[in-house]
């Protein structure tokens, strides 16, 4: 065998190895729960919401202080999944709130609780390895899409079957309620919200690898996919919500700030385009991530409760 072809295999068996050490370290930084991604897991300065503070704070603990009952289902896989639910005897329907990726219950959705909890039942869930769920591995939307259409179920059962469902999700929770967007649901499911949800977590790692390592985005996810298989035991291809909106069988709102340098922009307008069912696509100037509520919540609620009617009118 001529010596260049021994180099080349070598090189090449070289680069194997690091992409998969590169995998594993990837896996582990962006899926692990005990993983520090952010500064702000032991930081509070230098939480994403700190520019809004104290006004956010103020809406935490706000939150924290309403009448929720604490309730849990069992997942697919046998984890215990927790979540916040607050009854409105005069509720007009039911939403389900899905946090995004590092996030929580209360920090994510506590600028939109007022407005929610005035018409509606909410239940607020903890994603699986998030807050009191268990659960290792954020799977970014491969099995909490499954988890959603549990907690769907369990919240047509708590309404008697009498409400309109919506399921409404920010981030991470975004692309996993948009992925249920093709899935059998409870009939009492009426629409979608999608706040700057990603297109799947293929490209959303690949994305992330160019913009936080400056590592190409291929070959690294393929050796993160195998990652996800053998340690995590989920598809990275199977977190997919624009696949899924190709198919999708309910009404769709994308919301999503035009400032948003994390999940960037174009993640909702391909996500939109692809849609095949009733779907709107609402911008919110000079919204960040998952801040698009807090800048401007007069176009955010107006957006949603034209979306809520619209469904509605057709029940």
């Amino acid at each position: 065998m001529p010596t260049w072809l021994w180099v080349l295999i070598i090189v090449l068996l070289i680069l194997i190895v690091v992409y998969f050490v590169m995998g594993y370290k990837f896996f582990m930084f962006g899926l692990d729960k005990d993983s520090k991604v952010f500064a702000s897991d032991n930081d509070a300065s230098k939480s994403p919401w700190a520019k809004y503070e104290p006004k956010h704070s103020q809406e935490v603990a706000w939150l924290n202080s309403q009448k929720l009952d604490e309730v849990e289902i069992l997942s697919g896989d046998g984890l215990k999944l927790h979540g916040h639910y607050y009854k409105n005897e005069n509720a007009k329907r039911a939403v389900l709130c899905a946090h995004g990726y590092h996030g929580t219950w209360d920090g994510d959705f506590c600028s939109a609780a007022l407005w929610l909890m005035k018409d509606c039942s909410v239940l607020f869930i903890d994603e699986r390895c998030c807050g009191k769920s268990e659960g290792q591995y954020y799977t970014f939307g491969a099995h909490e899409h499954e988890d959603v259409i549990l907690w769907s179920a369990w919240l047509d059962k708590m309404t008697d079957h009498k409400l309109p469902i919506y399921l409404y999700g920010i981030s991470l929770g975004s692309a996993t309620v948009l992925t249920c967007s093709d899935k059998k649901l409870p009939a009492s499911v009426t629409g979608i919200i999608g706040d700057c949800g990603y297109t799947s977590m293929e490209d959303i790692c690949a994305s992330m690898a160019w913009r936080w390592f400056h590592i190409p985005g291929y070959p690294l996810v393929w050796f993160v996919a195998f990652w996800c298989k053998v340690k995590g035991h989920f598809s990275l291809y199977k977190a997919n919500p624009k696949k899924a909106l190709a198919h999708a069988k309910l009404p769709v709102l994308f919301l999503h700030g035009n400032a948003d340098d994390f999940v960037l922009p174009k993640n909702s307008q391909i996500n939109y385009d692809v849609c095949t069912s009733k779907k709107d696509l609402v911008w919110i100037e000079g919204a960040e991530h998952a801040a698009a509520h807090i800048i401007d919540p007069v176009k955010y609620e107006a957006a949603v409760e034209k979306f809520f009617a619209e469904c509605e009118s057709k029940k």
